[in-house]
């Protein structure tokens, strides 16, 4: 006797997107338990925007150990020279700063930046933009200068920082002719899940962040031929100094809504972005649970 077995149409898609998502799961836990390190950095050019705090200071102090030539940026003299010297402690690399205003600069400006920079270490392997900052306020109270600086320094100053080394790693390209991605160089933008998970009272600045993904993807295909790498960073709540300045403008509806967040040293953010790096991944978030975003960016055509 043959039984003829019939699936409600919900119950099916609730199964196959609960195997789908268990699969994921299970990837996402093999990646994480069995990590490689493909990428080397000792002698190598590391450019940083941001780099005199949080996560941009931790990436230099850490590839610094691994023996880079690292150069970081940020508009404060003081906090870059500490900075340096908080970097040069523990490490066989070597480090330069140069003050510079990373919100919407001049392209010609950047051009004689790059131009020292290289020419005391040669030309930049890898780029991690990671300056950035948050002031989040609800729309309709929200001063107008609120959205122009956050796009000036969290995408505009992207922009205008990664454009011209891009230009120099595909020049780079044509003339060594690179065999494989990552050999002309690697580009690292820095965005936020808020990029991509939305909160009330964020409208000044998820947007910024948001760009900046939607750049990556788009930059990220451009770029292969030219055998550049491109890295998008998600983190979550990160414990920066820029957080207190945070706190002063965000609305009590928000701090409800984040609660009791766990924030990530910049550290450890910063140790999350190197290993996924490391393991090739073009995403890269600081909570497994983000790893279900990775599907949605597929790029474009």
């Amino acid at each position: 006797m043959l039984l003829s077995l019939k699936m409600h149409p919900f119950l099916g898609a609730l199964l196959t997107g609960g195997m789908l998502y268990g699969a994921a799961l299970l990837y996402t836990i093999y990646r994480y338990l069995f990590k490689r390190s493909g990428l080397k950095y000792k002698g190598k050019h590391v450019f940083i925007t941001g780099g005199s705090t949080g996560l941009g200071l931790s990436i230099a102090t850490k590839l610094f150990r691994k023996g880079a030539k690292v150069t970081i940026i940020a508009r404060n003299e003081d906090k870059l020279k500490k900075a340096a010297e908080t970097i040069s402690k523990k490490g066989d690399g070597r480090v330069q700063y140069f003050t510079f205003d990373c919100s919407n600069p001049d392209v010609n400006e950047v051009e004689k930046l790059l131009d020292k920079a290289e020419g005391e270490f040669g030309h930049i392997q890898y780029l991690f933009c990671t300056a950035g900052f948050s002031l989040p306020n609800m729309f309709l109270e929200a001063d107008q200068t609120f959205f122009e600086r956050q796009i000036n320094t969290n995408y505009l100053g992207y922009v205008k920082m990664s454009q011209p080394v891009a230009k120099r790693m595909a020049e780079r390209n044509r003339n060594n002719k690179g065999s494989k991605l990552g050999d002309s160089g690697t580009i690292v933008y820095t965005s936020s899940i808020l990029g991509v998970l939305t909160c009330v009272g964020y409208s000044p600045y998820s947007p910024t962040k948001s760009a900046i993904k939607a750049l990556a993807d788009i930059v990220r295909i451009e770029m292969a031929p030219h055998n550049v790498g491109v890295h998008l960073f998600l983190p979550g709540s990160i414990l920066s100094p820029g957080y207190e300045e945070e706190n002063k403008y965000k609305p009590e509806v928000t701090k409800k809504i984040e609660g009791s967040a766990d924030f990530l040293a910049p550290e450890k953010c910063a140790d999350i972005l190197l290993s996924g790096m490391g393991r090739g991944d073009y995403i890269v978030t600081t909570e497994m649970l983000f790893e279900f975003i990775n599907p949605t960016s597929i790029g474009s055509c």
